[in-house]
C-alpha cells in the first residue's frame, strides 16, 4: 500500500528535479527564439548590391550570393536593391562567389569571400536598408567596399546637403586576390564563350577611352 501511495504522490526532491529540467529547456528554448528574433530584427532586409569590373580590365562576370545567382555572364555587371538573402536565419553572412573572364589578359580568376551584414552601411536610421559594392580586376584583385556610413545614413534621410568632401571615399571591407582558372576547366570555357561581340566591343572602347586620360593601374596580387 505504501508503495502505490509513494509512485503516486513523487517526492519533493523529484519534483523539484523535474521542474529544474523543464525550466532549463524552456530558457534554452527562449535564448534561441531570442537569438533569432534578435538576428532577425538587427540584420538588413534588404540590400543594393553592386557589381562591376575595373573599367581597364573588362570581364564576363558571374556572382552568386547566399546561392542566388546577381550575375549571369555580363559584361556589363549589374546594379540592384532587393531582400537580402542569407543562408541562415540565425545569422547575418553574407557569402559570395565571384568569377570572371578578363576579356584582355584571357584569364578566368574565381574567389569565395564572405562578410556579416552588420559591417555594412546602412540607409537613414532603421539599419534595415544596407549596400555593398565588389569590383573586380585588374588582374586577380577583388576589392569590396560599402559607403562611408554616414554619408550613406545622411542619404537616408534626405540631408544629402550635409555631406562633406571627407565622406566621398568608401570603407574597404575586403581587399582579396582571386585563384587562377585553367582554361581547360569547364568554368573559364563557359565565362569565355559568354563574350558578346557587342558587349566585348563597348567594354573595350571604355577601357581604351580610360587609359588614355588615366595610367594603366597595377593589380595588387601581382605585386
Amino acid at each position: 500500500m505504501d508503495g502505490d501511495m509513494n509512485s503516486a504522490h513523487p517526492s519533493p526532491r523529484r519534483s523539484r528535479r523535474a521542474l529544474v529540467v523543464v525550466l532549463g529547456a524552456c530558457v534554452a528554448f527562449l535564448a534561441g527564439a531570442a537569438m533569432i528574433f534578435g538576428f532577425g530584427q538587427s540584420r538588413p532586409k534588404s540590400l543594393s548590391l553592386s557589381v562591376h569590373s575595373h573599367v581597364a580590365a573588362p570581364a564576363v562576370k558571374r556572382l552568386i550570393q547566399n546561392g542566388r545567382t546577381v550575375v549571369e555572364l555580363s559584361t556589363k555587371g549589374r546594379n540592384e536593391g532587393g531582400p537580402t538573402t542569407y543562408g541562415d536565419r540565425s545569422d547575418d553572412l553574407l557569402q559570395f562567389e565571384l568569377s570572371w573572364y578578363d576579356i584582355v589578359a584571357k584569364q578566368t580568376y574565381s574567389a569565395q569571400f564572405e562578410l556579416p551584414a552588420k559591417k555594412l552601411s546602412t540607409f537613414g536610421d532603421d539599419k534595415d536598408h544596407a549596400s555593398i559594392d565588389i569590383v573586380s580586376g585588374p588582374g586577380a584583385d577583388v576589392r569590396v567596399t560599402t559607403p562611408n556610413p554616414e554619408a550613406l545614413r545622411l542619404v537616408g534621410l534626405r540631408q544629402t546637403d550635409k555631406i562633406t568632401p571627407e565622406m566621398d571615399a568608401p570603407v574597404v571591407l575586403l581587399e582579396l586576390c582571386a585563384k587562377p582558372v585553367a582554361a581547360s576547366q569547364p568554368l573559364a570555357q563557359e565565362l569565355a564563350a559568354g563574350v558578346e561581340d557587342w558587349s566585348r566591343d563597348r567594354a573595350l572602347d571604355q577601357r581604351k577611352r580610360y587609359l588614355a586620360s588615366n595610367p594603366a593601374p597595377r593589380s595588387r596580387c601581382a605585386s
